[in-house]
């Protein structure tokens, strides 16, 4: 009898005939989470059992795993010798869009993730499998997985970085770094975003951070054209910087410490100088319009 005619049912399979299906749709998992699982396994021992089809051909003394690969991984940590497995005979090992059903199906125990489907879709096609039919395998809709090819226009650093945290890596936050990496860079967003699984802060947190680090590499690229210390009897109480940026706008900084009196005084004659310049500007443009609209009625 070959292995692919075997009847289905429950037996104890040494843990060397096992191995993960490529098809199993739970791609990414943890240290913490394979230890978790040990953990169960050792204080209750093995409650359900796996899924798993005969393989064939290069595969065809084996028995491929297409649910129930964290206990598989967390009895081997353990060093056991057998699983319970049920042993589905009706897959075919070549049906690859069956064999993400199927496991979709037996997993219902932990909600796969965002990079989880991300990496199966691209398995799928770099198989030969075409949109419609990975959508279905998948059970999810086209925009959705659509979406997921966010993950792969990430630097492989933060890519890797996601797979730490794939439960927290959503196809969202994916879309967030991609951005953060064209204005920030790859470092600095990674980093960022370390920091942003490490203390659980929120995609509106990890916004507030990439803008400021937008600012802080902003203010870094301008140049300093002129500065001023202001001293008052001999004393440095202020300064005045001016800053060209890149764009070749000019950055005026002020900065100045004095007694009550001394800035009441200066305040007034600030707010002097500042509304004479918005009038003179602004008598500026209008004389600019008034040339326009004479040259337009020539």
């Amino acid at each position: 009898m070959t292995k692919t005619a075997v009847e289905a049912g429950f037996r104890k399979i040494p843990l060397e005939s096992l191995v993960p299906s490529p098809f199993n749709v739970r791609n990414i998992r943890t240290k913490a989470r394979i230890a978790e699982v040990a953990q169960s396994l050792a204080a209750d021992g093995q409650r359900e059992a796996i899924t798993v089809y005969p393989g064939r051909d290069a595969d065809a003394e084996k028995y491929l795993i297409v649910s129930g690969v964290t206990r598989y991984l967390a009895a081997k940590s353990l060093g056991w010798e057998t699983l319970t497995a049920q042993v589905d005979a009706n897959l075919d090992p070549g049906n690859a869009l069956a064999l993400v059903r199927a496991s979709r199906t037996h997993n219902d125990t932990v909600r796969e993730t965002d990079l989880d489907h991300a990496c199966m879709a691209r398995k799928l096609r770099e198989a030969g499998y075409g949109q419609e039919g990975i959508v279905a395998a998948l059970g999810r809709p086209k925009r959705y997985v659509d979406r997921l090819q966010v993950f792969f226009g990430l630097p492989p650093s933060i890519l890797e970085l996601g797979k730490m945290w794939p439960e927290k890596f959503s196809a969202r936050l994916a879309e967030f770094m991609r951005k953060a990496v064209e204005t920030i860079g790859s470092a600095k967003a990674q980093f960022l975003l370390e920091r942003t699984f490490a203390e659980n802060l929120s995609l509106r947190e990890l916004e507030r951070l990439i803008r400021a680090e937008e600012r802080r590499q902003r203010r870094d690229a301008q140049e300093i054209t002129h500065a001023l210390e202001i001293c008052v009897e001999g004393k440095k109480v202020g300064a005045l910087g001016v800053w060209e940026t890149p764009e070749k706008q000019c950055e005026l900084r002020f900065s100045v410490l004095l007694d009550k009196a001394a800035g009441a005084w200066m305040r007034e004659r600030l707010t002097e100088l500042c509304e004479r310049f918005m009038e003179e500007a602004g008598a500026g443009n209008d004389d600019d319009n008034g040339a326009n609209n004479g040259s337009h009625k020539n």
